[in-house]
């Protein structure tokens, strides 16, 4: 039982492509309209999986961009909501950057680290619109690929 938060709720049509996705492979997306605050959303998907006994919960952070001061607050502020609402939830936050950045990539890795423990990285060979053209290439769930961003995955044990 797999459920999505859409919390990229800046991004033009983030929250439809998400829904996108989850319709075409059966899985439930919590979402907010767009511009709403995303923490909000991350809210709402912990308590509809605790109500609904999800057994993962991916929630899509949006990308962003480390240089940002509010947006790494309010990434900041997603993990310490994941953290109060779900503390006995087993957590992975996974790092998705383009392989393309090069050098970048270990600026990005160590930001982020600042904000949110990160267990893993990703760093596909192509962009995010290869990868929507492409999902059959990718080992990981096509879904992981809407945005360059960390992704909370929480699973309960």
């Amino acid at each position: 039982n797999v459920m999505l938060a859409a919390a990229d709720t800046f991004r033009a049509a983030a929250a439809e492509q998400l829904q996108m996705w989850g319709d075409r492979v059966g899985v439930r997306v919590i979402r907010h309209e767009e511009g709403t605050d995303p923490t909000a959303v991350i809210y709402d998907a912990i308590q509809s999986a605790k109500a609904n006994n999800a057994d993962v919960l991916i929630c899509d952070t949006a990308g962003r961009l480390q240089n940002k001061v509010n947006l790494m607050k309010e990434l900041e502020k997603m993990s310490k909501v994941i953290s109060r609402e779900w503390p006995e939830a087993t957590r992975e936050n996974l790092l998705i950057l383009d392989a393309t950045t090069g050098k970048n990539a270990v600026s990005q890795a160590e930001e982020f680290s600042t904000v949110s423990d990160i267990t893993g990285i990703y760093s596909p060979r192509w962009t995010v619109l290869h990868a929507a053209v492409y999902p059959s290439q990718l080992q990981m769930s096509s879904t992981c690929l809407l945005s360059l961003s960390v992704w909370e995955r929480v699973s309960m044990t």
